[in-house]
């Protein structure tokens, strides 16, 4: 039993250590990258969100809850998950775009970006004001606003408009 406890001690020491750096490196590479401070704490929540199920996890497994009860469990959530999000499977992709662009996206709020919208053959244009979890938000020369799905930024041309 003590051996447990030390287990189980040892894990939520590791998770909470595990949550706090990858915390504050995400805050650094975002203050770096000048990234807005709610997108900043979005992808924290997101992480966070990550390593208390696998703490979760692992705490339940040394408790002895079997690792097939655990399965089973886990494997029912993600099946009402996945059929939640079967109709709306923008939505994840959409969530995996954002990780993925606050970290290999090369422009950052306040650049004027020319976006090539291959459905309607044409280009569109403005400075980007907002990335969130699952939109870019680009203000056009007239002051209307424009939402953009993340998942686009993969389906699209996007160049840096450069001042003449």
């Amino acid at each position: 039993m003590i051996i447990k406890l030390l287990v189980i001690m040892t894990v939520l020491f590791v998770g909470l250590r595990i949550n706090a750096l990858s915390a504050s490196w995400i805050e650094k590479l975002g203050v770096a990258k000048e990234v807005g401070s709610s997108r900043i704490f979005q992808l924290q929540k997101t992480f966070q969100f990550f390593i208390f199920c696998t703490v979760a996890i692992i705490v339940a497994v040394t408790l002895g809850v079997g690792f097939a009860d655990v399965d089973i469990f886990v494997s029912s959530v993600f099946a009402v998950i996945g059929i939640a999000l079967f109709a709306q499977w923008s939505i994840l992709s959409n969530l995996t775009a954002s990780v993925i662009i606050f970290f290999f996206f090369p422009y950052k709020v306040g650049d004027e970006i020319i976006i090539w919208d291959k459905d309607r053959e044409k280009c569109v244009g403005g400075v980007l004001r907002e990335i969130t979890l699952f939109h870019l938000i680009l203000e056009m020369a007239d002051g209307d606003k424009l939402t953009m799905p993340t998942t686009m930024v993969f389906q699209n041309l996007i160049a840096i408009k450069k001042d003449s």
